[in-house]
């Protein structure tokens, strides 16, 4: 039980016994001199609210044989809420302070102490609380493991919890707690019925945190139209689109800002085709984009085998493309189709916008930067860490090759290296308050979401967009999709998918397309073609960048094939000319 840890100098070979011999002498001290012996002890240096003595402290509570005196000690443990409002209790105590206590008294309801059973509504309500008031992720999640814990214990403990939350949540009039207090029940698993029986506040979306939480947390009937603002929606287009040309790891987080800002619905394509007409511009971004898409998409359900055959193949392509060959183009040379393409986008670029990749790198990071200077806490702006987290990813995608089964996402979900950065993000983004509990409720219950939201490889999209064009309903949502499928499409061809134009698993909805009057589609139908080789498309390519068209003119600078700043096509013309 001791090792020699030095010259008579002994140690416990593990850390309960030392616990365990520590209650027992806490517990004998108060048979000569009673519990204010015992409570004497106990509160010296307020060690009831230092996590070190918690195990102690529980052992020595559930160790006292009378009720009486454990309720003694819990009855002042527990942190009260009597005598003014939590947070004139918290100016007076440290609030980690606080916390602790909760969990002490937490602790001992786990360990079925009869004291604390009986003082079941003031336990539950004080790890409530602290949950509601945990400043850091990593506070809010103690209350929160011995919550969901308790509450998986027997079926009646989530009514206590409940009950316990809607009574704090009726008697706070600070919209702070009311917000941080549904977050807390959506992090212990709650569906959105349950929160919604308990606090509907978070389900208001004509407050800030209601129109949140619709578009990036709400599990069922979330709303057809996003509920962003309009500033936040072109900021996060901007982001996007420049973490899509950055780094491996940067257009990662770019998949995950589209898939938690975008409706579940058909109502709009996931991801956007403007944000895959910006990943055209550099061809190892368009590459890796989409192979980053495939890798964190849905499994195919059972009965969609056939129709989506081809997925499979895909997903197994973009397994097998290197990071650094999709990074490097030169190191591409395997990829006939892909250097063929190179030569003949870059021919067309240049005679369209007369730009190349690093201008427009460049044009994306001063517009990101410009809107998220006030962003001090967006980590993966920093060019070292962004390629730390791209060496992590790698060795993510790595393991996920060398696998049998299971998900790339459900590997990244397990990487705290991974997704906290994404989430950290997010939030700056958002300016999410409170902070802590948003983060945690987007990593347990948002980031799990991410594939089902990907409407690209979903195969009922696409039977949903052909149908449409088949029945001659289609609206200008299902154009956006079927645009966003074609350029999959050019991906496909261009990672040898197939060896024939008849062979694409979208050749039906060509056709239905080729004729319709929709500006997406006859952008994604002109940059299909000249991936097939018709460089004669090249013209028609150059007159719809160079349109006065309103809606070319949106597509192309939500793209950043043109910049909103720059001046009508002539004008521009004419300073080329000077040069």
């Amino acid at each position: 039980m001791l090792i020699e840890a030095g010259d008579e100098l002994y140690s416990f070979v593990h850390l309960t016994f030392q616990e365990y011999l520590a209650a027992t002498y806490l517990r004998k001290s108060g048979e000569a001199g009673g519990m204010d012996v015992i409570w004497q002890a106990v509160q010296k240096d307020h060690r009831y609210g230092d996590s070190r003595w918690h195990e102690v402290i529980r052992l020595l509570v559930g160790s006292l044989e009378q009720i009486e005196s454990q309720k003694y000690l819990l009855e002042r443990i527990i942190p009260k809420h009597n005598h003014g409002s939590l947070a004139r209790i918290i100016a007076q105590q440290n609030h980690d302070y606080y916390m602790e206590c909760a969990v002490v008294a937490g602790g001992c309801l786990l360990d079925s102490v009869d004291a604390a059973e009986e003082m079941l509504e003031q336990v539950i309500e004080s790890l409530l609380r602290a949950a509601a008031n945990a400043n850091e992720v990593e506070s809010l999640r103690k209350p929160l493991h011995i919550l969901r814990t308790w509450q998986e214990k027997e079926p009646e403990n989530r009514a206590q919890i409940g009950k316990s939350a809607e009574k704090i949540a009726r008697g706070s009039r600070a919209e702070q707690l009311r917000i941080a207090l549904a977050l807390t029940l959506v992090s212990l698993g709650w569906n959105d019925e349950e929160v919604k029986q308990v606090t509907p506040f978070l389900y208001d979306i004509s407050k800030r945190s209601g129109q949140v939480y619709a578009t990036c947390l709400l599990s069922h009937n979330r709303p057809a139209q996003l509920l962003l603002s309009t500033a936040e929606q072109e900021l996060f287009r901007t982001v996007q689109n420049w973490f899509c040309l950055e780094s491996s790891y940067t257009n990662f987080v770019a998949l995950v800002l589209a898939a938690l800002s975008s409706t579940v619905r058909a109502d709009a394509p996931c991801p956007s085709f403007a944000q895959f007409l910006n990943c055209f511009l550099g061809t190892g971004p368009f590459l890796l984009h989409l192979s980053t898409f495939l890798l964190c998409s849905s499994p195919i359900d059972k009965g969609q085998e056939e129709e989506a055959r081809f997925l499979v193949q895909a997903w197994d392509l973009a397994r097998a493309l290197d990071l650094d060959r999709v990074r490097d183009l030169d190191r591409v040379r395997d990829l006939v189709r892909v250097r063929d393409l190179v030569r003949v986008r870059d021919l067309a670029l240049a005679l369209v916008l007369d730009l190349d990749l690093d201008r427009v790198r460049a044009l994306v990071r001063v517009r990101a930067l410009v809107r998220v200077r006030a962003l001090v806490r967006v980590r993966v702006l920093d060019r070292d860490r962004a390629r730390a987290l791209d060496l992590a990813l790698d060795l993510v995608r790595d393991l996920d090759l060398a696998r049998a089964g299971g998900t790339f996402w459900q590997r990244f979900l397990r990487d705290t290296s991974l997704y906290s950065p994404t989430l950290d993000v997010l939030c700056d983004l958002l300016g999410l308050t409170p902070r802590s509990h948003w983060w945690e409720a987007l990593r347990l219950r948002g980031l799990p979401q991410v594939p089902a939201r990907i409407t690209l490889t979903n195969p009922q999209v696409w039977q949903r967009t052909r149908e449409a064009f088949e029945q001659h309903r289609a609206t200008d949502v299902d154009c956006l999709h079927a645009a966003t499928q074609l350029l999959f499409d050019v991906w496909l061809w261009m990672v040898e998918s197939h060896n024939e134009r008849e062979q694409s698993p979208f050749a039906t909805l060509v056709q239905l397309t080729r004729e319709v009057e929709s500006p997406a589609l006859r952008i994604a139908h002109c940059l299909r073609d000249i991936a097939y080789g018709n460089e004669a498309r090249i013209d028609d390519l150059r007159a719809m960048v160079q349109s006065d068209q309103p809606d070319y003119r949106q597509i192309f600078e939500e793209a950043f094939w043109r910049d909103p700043q720059e001046s009508e096509p002539k004008a521009l013309t004419r300073k080329q000319r000077r040069r």
